[in-house]
């Protein structure tokens, strides 16, 4: 009866430290896949705040574009009040000038916009399409 006590008491002492090793095992599994889960929720918030933070850069860019529209169209009205000898040579420089910007502008746009994601991208695209037609819309007025 001792031995078979003896055996017993083996037996569960050996079934205890499995059941201990297994779960001290998993404890390390569930610890290593939370980390890698608070990585990657980490990561997706750094990611999705760069892209808040560039498509505010993007609307900001939109408003000082239509900020120097209306500069434009101010100067449009100005100068059509001038001499029209005074008018053509300050309008044809004035042209030049605003095709420079308007190009300048465009490319930096187009940089940081290769930068958002495509979601993001189709609805900004949405925003300078109605900003090149005011601004063609503008062009010729001018002419």
């Amino acid at each position: 009866m001792v031995d078979e006590d003896d055996t017993c008491s083996t037996r569960l002492n050996d079934l205890t430290k499995k059941v201990d090793e297994r779960l001290h095992s998993q404890g390390k599994e569930i610890t290593y896949l939370r980390n890698i889960v608070d990585e990657q929720r980490k990561s997706q918030e750094t990611s999705e705040r760069n892209h808040k933070c560039q498509i505010q850069r993007l609307e900001q860019k939109v408003h000082e574009l239509e900020q120097h529209i209306k500069s434009l169209k101010d100067d449009q009205s100005k100068l059509e009040k001038e001499p029209t000898e005074e008018r053509s040579a300050k309008s044809i420089m004035a042209n030049r000038i605003r095709e420079q910007e308007r190009i300048q502008s465009a490319n930096e746009v187009n940089a940081q916009l290769e930068q958002v994601p495509r979601r993001e991208r189709n609805s900004f695209r949405e925003l300078v399409k109605r900003l090149k037609s005011v601004h063609e819309n503008h062009a010729k007025l001018e002419e």
